[in-house]
């Protein structure tokens, strides 16, 4: 069996070549600025280039109302204010890059669960999907 390292990236089109996801960071999507998909709800990510560090779900998943040990081993989805943060960091992404590509780390699932909620926020939240057109993409 292949180990994860030597199998080539898998790439998904997530928006007809505008929003592309990587379960890795990835070396050679042509044209595209790539960022780690949870960086986008920093404050800061819209004036931030490429290059960014990982960021994980453990250091930004937050329940603003109880105290962090009741959190447990929650990790999302996020609350509305990084919901809305990520869809306008991203919109103001494709604004400035005209394609991004978004990655998770292969060994965070959690991470690749939250990336793919914050995604279809976006579709839906600002390109107008249904749900069901945001699960299948």
């Amino acid at each position: 069996p292949r180990s994860l390292r030597s199998t080539p990236p898998i790439m998904a089109d997530i928006l007809d070549g505008t929003v592309v996801w990587s379960p890795e960071s990835p070396s050679g999507t042509p044209g595209a600025a790539s960022f780690p998909a949870l960086s986008l709800i920093l404050k800061r990510s819209a004036n931030r280039g490429n290059g960014h560090a990982p960021v994980s779900t453990e250091k930004l998943y937050r329940v603003p109302h109880y105290e962090e040990a009741a959190v447990g081993r929650a990790f999302g989805p996020f609350n509305l204010e990084q919901i809305l943060r990520f869809c306008h960091n991203l919109g103001c992404h494709i604004a400035t890059h005209g394609k991004v590509c978004l990655h998770t780390p292969v060994s965070k699932p959690n991470d690749h669960t939250n990336a793919a909620v914050l995604v279809g926020a976006y579709l839906v939240l600002c390109r107008n999907w249904s749900p069901e057109q945001a699960a299948e993409a």
